[in-house]
């Protein structure tokens, strides 16, 4: 796409807006020096249109302009999409459109074919707004999107973007009470919160605000009370902010109280949230730790006359930290925002009215998209007012001054002073301001979806019609464009909240029309451009790191831990099979060896064979395991199955009659697989040296193994169905004890119980992902962990012509400690947001496992062989299943 022009739009000052894009670049340049800077310093608005701000940028062309010194693009309108204003919703209610919207960005995904799916989360307000029929109870619905933008120049339809309504959640409160949208006359409390706008013993909300956290639950903007409420995923309450004392009303007598909007109330009203503009906006920060709240337009107390409306400028902005609470009692920031002011006839003369915003969209903790719009339009009733100011514009608080904990948050105190006839920020209070980004009044782009801006009745000769833009855009969401080589670039879905009028429409079981000469059916409808946000960090890859990354770390642990693991499971079960005594007067051969216990002293034992003290010295052994291994879906962890291999070769002599001394080396190998499609590969190598001794009926081991791991693909699902993958290697330090005897014997079966205890040192290395949305990088890792185990076994051996053949079986109780969860840091490592560190803390790995075992070993001449199957079930749903063979021989 062409780019047409750059605007430097750090302009605070601008009395008139001027189209730019009717210069040639020479004349652009002066034009930009001779209308902004003389203007600078004598205007006390920071921008204002007096005639119609319509952006003639041309259909296939790009705007951009720069703030803080990063440039923003806006690549014109890529979509457009309707929904019936006559659809009935999940609670037999017309459907009204947005007052706020937000897509479910775990469910963007992009197709092969080009095409997005993902869903659609909606708040209309407070119902159709006529006496009698705003007992409306607040409510989420829930669409699936699909869009398909276009990206041609030609004329199309408003087909690109389409919605499939799927059902309706009411909002409850803390006991399950729906709402009402009643004129709010009473203060509560609820929930033990106070005060909070009510009417009849009920909330009493007006939604405009809608904002996602990552766990599902969500935040309701309301404008009656300037209030902000905490939902979960399903709908039910589990918070409230309440706003501080410079939002809550105030009026100049005792007669009123609380949130009331009756026009006897307003016009006593001398300070708090002006009626019918609390909070507009609600938007988190997309690390999901801040909250910001934005008032529609000025407080009372900051604009007193109530009557001149291009005074209400100067709005408040309220930022909480919700890291250590999900609804904080007090802002850590406070600011004052200037918006835009707009003569609403557009003839050129001086502004009378305030652009009020009527959304809010963080894109970091300091800078924000904002929808800045009039009055007028389809569905205001007014049709000689032309449109004058739509737009999406940025927002930066930086430089702006903090209000939070002054005399301006805790009382009434104004934050503003009128100066000749215009109000300015007090001396010393630095407000923000505005830099226009999307117009929405760009004539060339909405006429190529055949789109128009007649606000005429419908007998005029520019009538007003269902295809004409509505008065109230209020609704505004990001999803990204998922396209490698432009990774800055997201779709802004803008929506309409068409006040529920429509000629077919039901309130509460009443029948309504709204359609006149003056008001057209008001469809529900989304514009959809495409933007360049440079800076901005997809909350969606933050949301995938902080849910995927400590499940990939948390399994290549589980690997390395697993590594020392083997080989101990190698030595406990050869210490089970060959040096356990079979009775309690008789000895068998040890550790795979005739090598017997006493001194000199022949010993028949489970084995059948005699063993003495000039048996052989030296021995080998060998030993082999195959695990399958499932662990069952929890919370965000996917279900997961694992399988793996491990081997091990020996050697081992003796130290006189009662120890010996032994070394292995170990091999593993094997893959993991979760059902969201993340994956580890490894293989593994372990030295492994040891110590048995034995003596009467007891027995013991001591083992420390060194082992090195390669990872060799490590895949985590990531954002949008995306799959990242990296590989890196680590190793480990395991330091194992066991220690048995047999206690007692029975019908020729002996009770074996054995104690272990190991621990682990363990480290993986950094490396960095590619591929998917959002690649990371991780740091070095480096954990500890520690085991107890206790098992009984019981075993009878029967001889053979040259042997002896051992059945046993086997019950143990496995108990993992020690290895607490571990908070780490990860990073972005290319991309939108390169560079971002995230916080995630690791699942704790321990667990508790109960096992059994059934097994046969065998002893023919110098060979000692065996083969068992074992069954372990632990807590996280872990199930294993594994087989165990084993071969020895002396020299």
């Amino acid at each position: 796409m062409q780019r047409v022009w750059t605007q430097e739009c750090n302009c605070r000052t601008l009395e008139k807006k001027v189209p730019l894009t009717h210069f040639s670049d020479a004349m652009r340049k002066n034009a930009i020096s001779s209308l902004v800077l003389p203007f600078i310093s004598f205007t006390a608005h920071a921008v204002t249109y007096t005639t119609p701000n319509l952006d003639s940028t041309a259909v296939g062309a790009s705007r951009s302009v720069t703030l803080e010194g990063s440039t923003f693009v806006n690549q014109g309108l890529v979509g457009v999409g309707v929904f019936a204003a006559d659809a009935i919703d999940g609670l037999g209610d017309t459907l009204g459109s947005f007052s706020s919207f937000k897509v479910d960005l775990s469910s963007w995904r992009k197709t092969s074919n080009g095409s997005y799916a993902g869903s659609l989360l909606t708040l209309p307000d407070r119902g159709y707004n006529v006496a009698g029929l705003i007992a409306y109870a607040a409510r989420i619905q829930k669409f699936d999107l699909s869009f398909t933008p276009d990206y041609t120049t030609n004329v199309v339809t408003q087909t690109q973007l389409s919605l499939t309504f799927r059902g309706t959640t009411a909002l409850t409160d803390f006991n399950g009470n729906t709402s009402t949208a009643v004129n709010p006359t009473g203060t509560g409390p609820i929930g033990g919160y106070s005060p909070v706008p009510t009417a009849n013993g009920l909330l009493s909300i007006d939604g405009e605000g809608l904002t996602l956290r990552s766990d599902g639950s969500f935040y309701v903007a309301d404008e009656y009370g300037a209030t902000v409420y905490n939902f979960d995923k399903n709908g039910k309450m589990k918070g409230i902010i309440v706003p501080p004392k410079a939002l809550i009303p105030q009026f100049s007598t005792t007669t009123y109280s609380g949130f009331n909007t009756d026009s006897a109330a307003i016009d006593l009203q001398t300070g708090g949230r002006r009626d019918n503009q609390g909070l507009e906006g609600v938007t988190l920060t997309p690390d999901g730790r801040y909250l910001v709240t934005l008032l529609q337009s000025a407080t009372r107390q900051d604009n007193p006359t109530n009557t001149q409306d291009q005074n209400r400028i100067f709005t408040r902005l309220m930022v909480y930290d919700t890291s250590t609470s999900e609804t904080p009692t007090s802002p850590i920031g406070h600011y004052l925002v200037e918006l835009p002011s707009y003569r609403n006839s557009g003839n050129g003369t001086v502004a009378n009215k305030t652009a009020a915003q009527s959304e809010i969209l963080a894109l970091s903790s300091t800078s924000f998209l904002v929808l800045s719009r009039d009055g007028a339009g389809n569905g205001s009733g007014n049709n000689t007012n032309p449109a004058v100011f739509k737009s999406v514009v940025l927002l930066s608080t930086k430089g702006a001054t903090n209000l939070a904990g002054t005399t301006y948050e805790t009382s009434y105190t104004p934050a503003t002073v009128l100066t000749d006839t215009l109000l300015a920020p007090v001396n010393g209070i630095v407000a923000a301001s505005t830099t226009d980004f999307v117009n929405i009044l760009n004539v060339n782009q909405l006429a190529r979806f055949g789109l128009n801006l007649n606000v005429g009745a419908t007998t005029s000769a520019a009538p007003v019609s269902s295809n004409s833009i509505g008065e109230k855009w209020e609704a505004l969401s990001l999803v990204p464009v998922l396209d490698a080589s432009a990774p800055n670039d997201y779709f802004l879905l803008v929506g309409n909240d068409n006040d529920f009028i429509t000629a077919k429409g039901t309130m509460l079981g009443t029948p309504y029309n709204s359609v006149s000469t003056l008001v057209a059916e008001n469809v529900n409808r989304i514009l959809v451009y495409r933007v360049t946000l440079p800076g901005y960090v997809d909350p969606g890859l933050i949301d995938a790191a902080t849910a995927t990354a400590p499940l990939a770390m948390a399994r290549t642990k589980r690997v390395i831990e697993s590594l020392g693991g083997n080989f101990g499971g190698f030595l406990s079960r050869r210490l089970s099979g060959s040096v356990r005594l079979a009775a309690p007067t008789l000895a068998m051969a040890v550790s795979g060896l005739n090598k017997g216990v006493l001194s000199g002293t022949p010993a028949q034992g489970i084995t059948g064979a005699s063993a003495t003290a000039e048996d052989s010295r030296l021995s080998w052994w060998m030993d082999g395991s195959f695990r399958s291994v499932s662990e069952g879906a929890l919370d965000s962890a996917p279900s997961l199955d694992s399988h793996s291999t491990a081997g091990a070769l020996g050697l081992e002599g003796s130290l006189g009659s009662s120890f010996s001394l032994g070394l292995g080396l170990g091999v593993q190998g094997g893959a993991s697989k979760g059902a969201d499609g993340s994956k580890v590969d490894y293989t593994g190598n372990s030295l492994t040296a040891y110590l048995v001794g034995r003596t009467g009926r007891m027995f013991g081991s001591l083992a420390v193994t060194a082992g090195l791991q390669d990872f060799s693909k490590i895949e985590r699902a990531g954002a949008y169905g995306g799959t990242s993958s990296g590989a890196t290697d680590g190793s480990s330090v395991t330091l194992e004890g066991n220690i048995g005897g047999t206690v007692s014997e029975f019908s020729g079966w002996t009770v074996v119980p054995v104690l272990g205890l190991s621990h682990s040192w363990m480290k993986v290395n950094a490396y960095s992902e590619s591929g998917g949305f959002g690649p990371l990088s991780y740091q070095r890792q480096s954990f500890s962990r520690s085991a107890g185990s206790a098992s009984v076994e019981l075993a009878r051996a029967f001889p053979l012509r040259s042997g002896s053949v051992t059945p046993f079986v086997r019950g143990g109780f496995d108990k993992e400690f020690g290895s607490d969860d571990k908070a780490s840091t990860v990073s972005i490592a290319s991309g939108s947001g390169a560079g971002t560190s995230v916080s995630v803390s690791l699942p704790s790995s321990a667990r508790d496992f109960v096992s059994g075992a059934v097994g046969t070993r065998w002893k023919l001449g110098k060979f000692d062989a065996e083969v068992s199957y074992e069954y372990r079930t632990g807590n996280s749903g872990y199930r294993e299943n594994r087989v165990n063979v084993g071969l020895s021989s002396s020299f």
